[in-house]
């Protein structure tokens, strides 16, 4: 069994194992530490207390001085003339003592706020969370440290918070099953090229062609092979969700300035209008919260209150901040998509004026409901367009097809609508998003070509292949792209009730195409045998979303619970169990049965994924001081 290992999101690096978790490592973790973090809880709960009694005692003596002085002096006030001057007296004692008093208050006060400085302003964390996945070698690894400090002046809020995880992958790949009559096609064309007589190759075409013929008849010598390889994958972040300066004016303007999370929507676990926001893929497995996955992002925002039951937000966003792993998942797709007919360049990510994105949002908090709109302008992260052209050229004095592609991210223009209704203890919520966007055909130019100039017989897919170039060069302007309105939609309701969370839902994805882009899609689907179902004239998806959970205790505490359908994070079906011990504390466990959208960076050319579901168990601990 082949064994690789990558550093980053880059190319291949040097082979290495990789160790397994111990399992006294696992049982140290579950038990001793516990143990340990228990008599710092119990600590620090101590000190607390003590802190909170001296408060009380402070507040408790100055309540009873004040009212002390205000019956002395309403009792000097009553007493005749001739007492006026004992009085004086005593005020004048009572002035002179009265400044120690008060210093020792005070400085008690400084004493109290410098010891409460970390609990009121600082909070840390420290945790990770393992897969265990019942295939072979396979896990995934997630370990994370977090700082977080606000402070506040007067109008001001500073907000600053550090996130350093390190992310760990492995998983057995398997080599990809390919269709023998198209790789006994694409063999047979590289030998007639370096056969031809009439229109020999040139020294650099002879020895490219050699080394593809190479790889092409190896690949087919092992194509029944069972081989398999354990490909790994290690990734060290530093993430800075908060670094954000806030401030507010008389409770009517609001101005933040700097790096920020922003979350939208009212579900709580899946909000289409949320998906307009860079995701940040992580590897804890599924989740139920928006802003885990949501990547950071440098933002001006500016909110207004006119009145009580209305909100404006502007959003400005000078950087397209995307995910390390999206960034290589789309250069990974490029290297792979180049051929000789295929000339497809680097990637190319918004910048500078490009990147700019905006948006606005009205919010209405009535009194039986909140609405909002949202209208945002800018880039879908998962929304690639191939900004690909059909050409011709002359290759031995016949006319041929060239691809040229600059691929990018999609500009759209995008409106949601969120509604929250209260119904007693449940809420009934809807988001919904539109936007128009852009997708592509892939049109097989090498067999045309070949076909063209004679490698290969000319056949009926010959013919309709013309067809489409046709549409293409007459109808769609010689682009291979073609445009879609896309509709995402969910709705749900949470509840938490005494003993019982409920999360339920159901998402809907929608497709519609133009009837001059349905056409050219038919002659498609009829030149490349694609099949039917992927190309009807509207295209509608919808899956469930369910988190149900009961607590265990009257605190709401440890949950135990079952949740699936597409989440935060990928697809799957998951059981779970967490608990909470010396209020500093959490420790969860789950048996699983997911996909996550992380997966998909694992990839290498020939080679695929035993499978997209993934059978595990994951441990998970965090621990907050």
């Amino acid at each position: 069994m082949k064994k690789i290992y990558l550093r980053g999101f880059g190319s291949l690096k040097n082979k290495i194992q990789i160790k397994r978790i111990h399992w006294l490592t696992i049982l140290f973790l579950l038990f001793v530490l516990p143990w340990y973090w228990s008599d710092l809880g119990a600590q620090k709960k101590d000190k607390i207390e003590a802190k909170q009694e001296k408060q009380v005692k402070n507040k408790k003596s100055r309540k009873e001085k004040k009212s002390t002085e205000k019956a002395t002096s309403e009792k000097k006030k009553a007493t005749s003339e001739k007492e006026k001057v004992t009085s004086e007296k005593e005020k004048a004692t009572s002035a002179e003592e009265e400044p120690e008093i008060i210093e020792e208050s005070d400085s008690n006060e400084k004493e109290e706020k410098g010891l409460n400085y970390w609990d009121e302003h600082f909070r840390a964390i420290l945790g990770f969370s393992h897969s265990f996945i019942f295939r072979g070698e396979s896990y995934r690894s997630y370990a994370f440290a977090g700082l977080n400090w606000q402070h506040k002046f007067r109008y001001v809020n500073f907000t600053v918070e550090l996130l350093f995880f390190r992310r760990d992958y492995q998983y057995l790949l398997q080599l990809a099953p390919t269709d023998r009559e198209l790789l006994d096609r694409k063999i047979l064309i590289l030998e007639r090229r370096l056969a031809d007589t009439e229109y020999p190759p040139t020294q650099d075409e002879r020895g490219r062609f050699v080394n593809r013929l190479t790889q092409l008849q190896r690949q087919k010598a092992t194509q029944e092979d069972q081989t398999t390889l354990v490909l790994g994958l290690e990734n060290n972040n530093l993430l800075i969700p908060e670094a954000n300066i806030k401030f507010k004016f008389q409770d009517k303007f609001e101005l933040l300035l700097g790096y920020h999370t922003v979350v939208w929507g009212q579900l709580d676990f899946l909000s289409p209008v949320d998906f307009l926001l860079p995701f940040r893929i992580g590897s804890s497995g599924l989740g139920f919260s928006k802003a885990e996955l949501r990547n950071p992002q440098l933002t001006a925002l500016l909110a207004i209150f006119p009145v009580k039951w209305l909100e404006l937000q502007f959003y400005f966003f000078p950087l397209l901040d995307l995910d390390s792993a999206i960034v290589s998942l789309y250069d990974t797709a490029i290297v792979q998509a180049r051929s000789e007919y295929v000339r497809a360049e680097n990637f190319d990510f918004p910048r500078g004026v490009d990147a700019f994105r905006y948006a606005a949002r009205v919010l209405f908090y009535l009194e039986r409901l909140t609405l909002g709109f949202t209208y945002y302008r800018g880039y879908l992260q998962f929304g690639q367009n191939s900004n690909s052209t059909l050409q011709t050229a002359i290759e031995h004095e016949q006319e041929v097809l060239l691809i040229s592609s600059n691929p990018t991210l999609n500009q759209i223009d995008a409106v949601g609508t969120e509604i929250s209704i209260p119904l007693g203890k449940w809420i009934l919520k809807f988001d919904s998003v539109y936007y128009s966007s852009f997708d592509s055909i892939n049109l097989n130019v090498n067999d045309f070509n070949a076909q063209t100039l004679g490698y290969l017989d000319k056949d009926e897919a010959f013919e309709k292949r013309q067809l489409v170039a046709a549409w293409i060069f007459n109808q769609n302007q010689g682009s291979l792209d073609y445009r879609e309105h896309a509709i995402i939609s969910t709705i749900g309701v949470d509840a938490n009730l005494q003993r019982w969370l409920l999360n339920l839902g159901v998402i809907f994805l929608g497709s519609i195409r133009s009837s001059s882009a349905q056409e050219g899609l038919e002659l498609y689907k009829d030149a490349e045998n694609v099949e039917e179902s992927l190309f009807a004239s509207s295209d509608f998806f919808a899956g469930p979303v369910i988190n149900v959970a009961y607590y265990l205790d009257k605190l709401k505490k440890t949950p135990i619970g079952i949740a699936g359908g597409l989440l935060n994070g990928g697809v799957g079906v998951i059981g779970y169990i967490s608990s909470e011990f010396f209020e500093a504390l959490r420790i969860g466990l789950s048996v699983e049965f997911t996909g996550l959208f992380t997966d998909q960076i694992i990839q290498l050319e020939g080679y695929e994924q035993t499978s997209f579901f993934y059978p595990g168990m994951r441990l998970i601990m965090k621990y907050f001081f």
